[in-house]
């Protein structure tokens, strides 16, 4: 635990999940907040364990590839226990944003929680410090996103189907996969999405149904970022587009690479100790 680091990002009352609590209860209280990783507490309020989307995407894909038909129904009523990490990190006190930011980056968390004597007291995530960068009140926040920016990896065509989507996103490993079309982005398709979508949150005839469709269907419009574009543009870009990753293209359009709330926080810790 890295100790007096309760920070002025801090959103107090958070919500947290329970080890009783459901799948099916979880993913209510995913869709509630914008967090995508709750604190797991016990009976007294201690942290026990850290939940995210991810995880649960990832248990239900494990269980979906393993199981017969009805495994859905089974799953969505196991507890937050079985899919919970107990690999838990938070910070506690009052001191500074910038160790909650180094301690977030360097397990790669989207949010932790924040304790006051060992009780569960608020918690702070992504968003809270792409805001600060989006406002201009974070060093280097006029930065060009040129040396940020990372590849694209490997693409998918827009009329692909999202059966062939999810095997190129499982197969590369790859969080995030752009839809191209001509080399132009059309979209971006998360994994984490993906496995939701086809193993948990549609029936099993729908989840068929839903990997033979186009995925120029299935993709939502999102703007682009130039490599001349800041850092503060590219965080406000992504809190105003409720976006995680965005396309970075030259002025024909044409992909050149990826810029994600991940690479900013980067950043973020790396300029504050510059």
């Amino acid at each position: 635990m890295l100790a007096n680091a309760t920070t002025s990002v801090l959103r107090v009352g958070c919500i947290a999940a329970k080890l009783d609590t459901t799948i099916d209860q979880l993913r209510e209280l995913l869709e509630q907040t914008e967090i995508r990783q709750l604190p797991v507490v016990d009976d007294d309020g201690k942290i026990v364990g850290l939940v995210s989307r991810r995880d649960l995407a990832h248990a239900a894909y494990q269980a979906g590839a393993k199981s017969e038909s009805g495994s859905r129904e089974l799953f969505g009523q196991r507890t937050v226990a079985h899919v919970m990490s107990r690999q838990v990190m938070s910070v506690e006190g009052a001191d500074s944003d910038e160790a909650a930011l180094q301690a977030m980056v360097a397990h790669r968390f989207h949010s932790i929680p924040v304790t006051q004597r060992g009780q569960l007291a608020g918690s702070i995530c992504g968003l809270d410090f792409l805001k600060k960068v989006a406002y201009g009140s974070w060093p280097g926040h006029n930065e060009p996103i040129r040396h940020r920016m990372r590849s694209p990896g490997h693409t998918i065509d827009a009329d692909d189907t999202l059966e062939r989507a999810f095997e190129a996103a499982e197969w590369h490993a790859q969080e995030y996969v752009v839809a191209v079309r001509k080399y132009r982005p059309l979209g971006i398709l998360s994994r984490t999405a993906m496995r939701l979508a086809l193993y948990l949150e549609s029936s099993e005839p729908e989840a068929q149904r839903m990997k033979a469709m186009p995925v120029h269907q299935l993709l939502q419009s999102l703007p682009v970022l130039y490599p001349e574009s800041t850092l503060s543009t590219a965080a406000l870009t992504l809190l105003e587009h409720r976006a995680r990753v965005l396309p970075v293209v030259d002025r024909s359009r044409l992909l050149l690479g990826v810029l994600s709330e991940d690479n900013i926080l980067q950043a973020m810790a790396e300029l504050v100790n510059a």
